[in-house]
C-alpha cells in the first residue's frame, strides 16, 4: 500500500505564472526566491494529482518532473509519465506562463517509427478517437514540429491545431496529409514531429480553481489514459 506524506497544495499564484515573463529581468536574489516558490507549488500540485489518481483508481501515477525550463532561455516546466502499455504515448503536464496543459503526446521522444504508428491510429482508429472527443468536449489536438537545435523552446512550433468541434467529425485526412509533408526531415533526424491530445487551464481559470485544480486535472488524466488503453485494445 502506498503511503502518502503530507504535502498540501493551496493553489498556484499569479507570481508563478509571471515568473516566466519576468525572470530575465529579476535580480539574482528575487529570481532564486520566486523560482523556488514556483518549484514548490508545482511539486505540491503534482503530488496531489498523484494522490487523487491513486484514490480514484488504486493505481500509481509516476510523474518525472523536469525543471530545465527554469533556465534563462526556457519558457515552461513539465512533469512526464511514460505510458508503457500504449507503446508510443507519453503523458505530460506542462506549466507555461499563461496556461497549464494536460496532454498525451505521440510519438514520445525522437521516435520516427512512432510517427508511422501515429498515422495508422489517425487512419484506422477514427471511431475510437471521435468517440473520445465527443465525450470530452474540452479536448483539442495539436500537431507540433521542431527543427533540430534551432529553438530553445522544446514545445515545438504549432503546425496545426484542431478544435473539439472539428475533431468530432472524425475526418483526420488533412492532419495525416500534413504529417506526411513533414515526415522526410524527421527521418533525416533534422527535426521532431508529434501530436498532443489534451486540454489547457488558462491562467485565470487555474487561479480561480485554486486548490481544487489537482482533482480536476486528475479527471482529465484518467480520461486520456483510458483513450490510450482503448487505442491499444482496438
Amino acid at each position: 500500500m502506498k503511503r502518502w506524506f503530507h504535502m498540501d497544495f493551496m493553489g498556484f499564484t499569479g507570481d508563478d505564472f509571471e515568473f516566466f515573463k519576468r525572470k530575465n529581468d529579476l535580480a539574482k536574489a528575487e529570481y532564486n526566491d520566486k523560482r523556488e516558490q514556483m518549484k514548490k507549488h508545482f511539486r505540491e500540485f503534482c503530488y496531489q494529482v498523484q494522490k487523487s489518481y491513486h484514490t480514484s483508481t488504486g493505481k500509481v501515477l509516476t510523474l518525472e518532473k523536469d525543471f530545465k525550463g527554469l533556465n534563462k532561455m526556457k519558457s515552461s516546466i513539465s512533469a512526464n509519465c511514460d505510458i508503457e502499455s500504449s507503446g508510443i504515448f507519453n503523458l505530460k503536464i506542462d506549466f507555461y506562463r499563461d496556461n497549464i496543459g494536460i496532454y498525451i503526446e505521440c510519438p514520445k521522444g525522437r521516435d520516427y517509427d512512432g510517427i508511422k504508428k501515429l498515422e495508422d491510429i489517425l487512419t484506422n482508429k477514427k471511431d475510437t478517437l471521435t468517440g473520445f472527443f465527443k465525450g470530452n468536449r474540452n479536448m483539442i489536438l495539436m500537431l507540433l514540429y521542431s527543427e533540430f537545435k534551432k529553438s530553445n523552446n522544446n514545445n515545438g512550433h504549432e503546425e496545426m491545431k484542431l478544435s473539439n468541434n472539428e475533431l468530432c467529425f472524425g475526418n483526420y485526412d488533412m492532419l495525416v496529409k500534413k504529417i506526411e509533408e513533414l515526415l522526410p526531415p524527421c527521418y533525416n533526424k533534422k527535426s521532431t514531429l508529434n501530436i498532443k491530445i489534451g486540454m489547457q487551464y488558462l491562467k485565470p481559470d487555474a487561479l480561480k480553481i485554486g486548490k481544487a485544480l489537482p482533482s480536476r486535472a486528475c479527471s482529465e488524466i484518467i480520461g486520456l489514459l483510458d483513450l490510450c488503453g482503448a487505442i491499444a485494445e482496438n
